[in-house]
């Protein structure tokens, strides 16, 4: 079962990742040998065999993050995670290996890729909901303060048609005033979350679109 990487891999997975770590993106070529990890996305353990498209270099810090600890088994991460892996340049490379361990491998690659897409869209369309309720909430706080505002500016407006003693009134102008500034404050900071919120809608549909033209 070739479930080692070879001489040749190993330098193509170097070469496509511009010697760069593919998770943190540190420079690894400045390093010394020790100091490159060559990782399998599909664990050894798992039927992973040593072909490029299961490959990818890491530094020793993010190489032990992709391991659990008491087992030492590897933690299967999606490929789309290691960004600087540059995987469409596999196309470059030319030394295939064949064998059903290798078909094994590709495949549940390929599957594993289309349900973390699957899982990134559902996890896309639900915060785009979360946003959409949080949207809604701070609407509906924004109308019941300007409901209770207009009702305390009547409150006042009435006492002073029916000419009550100045000692009544003043005080509640001042209270209104507080009230009116205290809403002033809400009011800006409830037209920030809703500009962020804006922002993040846009992303999110954005990658909602991306992820069903793929």
């Amino acid at each position: 079962m070739p479930l080692n990487f070879n001489k040749k891999q190993d330098q193509f997975i170097i070469y496509r990742q511009d010697g760069r770590c593919g998770n943190c993106g540190v420079d690894l070529k400045k390093e010394e040998v020790e100091a490159i990890h060559l990782h399998h996305v599909l664990n050894k353990k798992d039927g992973g065999a040593g072909v490029v498209e299961n490959g990818v270099i890491l530094c020793s810090v993010c190489h032990l993050h992709v391991h659990d600890y008491n087992t030492r088994k590897s933690i299967y991460i999606p490929r789309e995670q290691f960004k600087f892996a540059n995987w469409e340049r596999n196309v470059e490379y030319r030394g295939r290996k064949k064998g059903k361990e290798v078909e094994f491998t590709k495949k549940t690659l390929d599957e594993l890729d289309k349900i973390g897409e699957k899982m990134n869209n559902q996890n896309y369309e639900s915060h785009l909901r979360m946003i959409g309720e949080l949207k809604q909430t701070l609407m509906t706080l924004q109308c019941r303060m300007d409901e209770l505002k207009e009702k305390y500016k009547k409150q006042i407006d009435r006492m002073e048609s029916a000419t009550f003693m100045e000692n009544y009134i003043t005080p509640l102008r001042n209270k209104y005033g507080q009230f009116s500034n205290i809403i002033e404050k809400l009011q800006k900071m409830i037209d920030e979350h809703k500009q962020q919120i804006s922002e993040h809608e846009e992303i999110l549909e954005h990658l909602i679109l991306d992820a069903t033209k793929e």
